[in-house]
């Protein structure tokens, strides 16, 4: 990220201070937010990191200078990476094309070269996706929803992609997010005509790696929509487990915003900036209210864990439901862990009575004071 973000201003010759640091301090801040603590705290959820890993490096790879080879096969890779991760990463396959196209990789070799390496490493992630989907027994599916085509379901997915790419900022204030993404789609727009008048030449191949960064925001917006949207509505768009996703359409805005201010000095930087700020007050609002409710479910997960080694397995349901989502049966999971003493049971011994585990209760206590 840090590397695309300063080829870029390195290809508009912004050297000065101030607008280098403003730039990474908040792709910085916005790349490693707290709102997005489900995938902080949550272990598989590594895999959406993994995921942003093989997009930064695919965009990166295939956009560092003239077009070869070698280049693209390491950007294959790393959108294999992406898409075993995540599937998401799908949204990288057009990004590339993209890339490839505008930094004219059609025009000669070896840029043909590397466009047909693209296409047969495009080729070769689908043909394996679609032989192991096919391969899966139907009952895989049986809870899936066909895609219905009629236009009030393609704005109810327009509308869960937009919830989706707004979350980073407004997803404490849900009601305003179609306002703050056409909010930021304007503000990229402006930027990329402000750069184009301050450069005239080549701008959309010096602007293409960060635009990518947006692009696959909105791409992974509308692979979710087309997945969630039918079953769980607009809403559940605002889960925070996205704005890892969706953050890359902020920097973008912000990154090209403050770029374009460095290079043109023009009486509208004034909103510009009163945007901006707007902007970053909303994320700030959006961290304490995802972090707040992360606290309260570890709470309610710990008090869970105690009433569980305390009275396991005189309990009801009701006991352990802030360890599962709604209609998920987890008794025979929790047996399995008991039996083994593992998980939540590892600290009890293999014949613990009610006594032993007070004792046990106490002095974790002691050990948390």
């Amino acid at each position: 990220l840090a590397r695309i973000i300063s080829r870029a201003l390195g290809k508009f010759h912004v050297t000065s201070f101030v607008p280098t640091i403003w730039i990474f301090g908040l792709a910085s801040f916005f790349f490693f937010s707290l709102d997005q603590a489900g995938n902080w705290l949550w272990g598989w959820q590594v895999s959406v990191f993994i995921n942003l890993a093989g997009v930064l490096w695919s965009i990166e790879r295939l956009s560092c200078g003239q077009t070869n080879i070698v280049n693209t096969i390491l950007a294959a890779i790393a959108t294999a990476v992406a898409i075993y991760a995540f599937a998401t990463g799908w949204a990288l396959i057009p990004i590339g094309f993209g890339l490839l196209i505008i930094n004219g990789a059609h025009r000669a070799w070896p840029g043909r070269g590397a466009l047909a390496i693209w296409l047969l490493a495009s080729a070769l992630l689908v043909f394996h996706y679609v032989s192991t989907v096919s391969a899966m027994p139907a009952e895989a599916f049986a809870s899936g929803e066909p895609l219905r085509l009629d236009l009030g379901a393609w704005l109810g997915r327009l509308h869960f992609s937009v919830n989706f790419v707004a979350s980073p900022v407004v997803r404490f204030a849900r009601d305003i997010s179609i306002p703050i993404t056409l909010l930021g789609i304007g503000i990229l727009v402006w930027s990329v005509r402000s750069l184009y008048q301050s450069a005239r030449t080549d701008v959309l191949p010096r602007l293409a790696p960060v635009l990518a960064l947006a692009a696959y925001s909105g791409g992974a917006a509308w692979l979710t929509a087309l997945g969630r949207w039918q079953v769980y509505g607009v809403n559940q768009a605002f889960v925070s487990r996205y704005i890892s996703f969706g953050n890359l359409f902020w920097i973008a805005v912000f990154a090209l915003a403050i770029l374009a201010m460095a290079k043109r000095r023009e009486q509208t930087h004034r909103v510009l900036i009163g945007l901006l700020s707007l902007l970053f007050i909303l994320k700030l609002g959006n961290i304490p209210s995802v972090v707040q409710k992360t606290l309260r479910i570890s709470a309610d997960i710990q008090a869970t864990k105690e009433t569980l080694i305390a009275r396991y397995p005189d309990i009801t349901p009701a006991d352990y439901a802030a360890l599962h989502a709604p209609g998920q049966d987890i008794t025979p999971y929790l047996a399995a862990l008991y039996d083994h003493r593992a998980s939540l049971f590892a600290a009890l011994p293999e014949d613990a009575d009610t006594d032993s585990r007070t004792d046990i209760l106490s002095e974790r206590g002691r050990d948390l004071e």
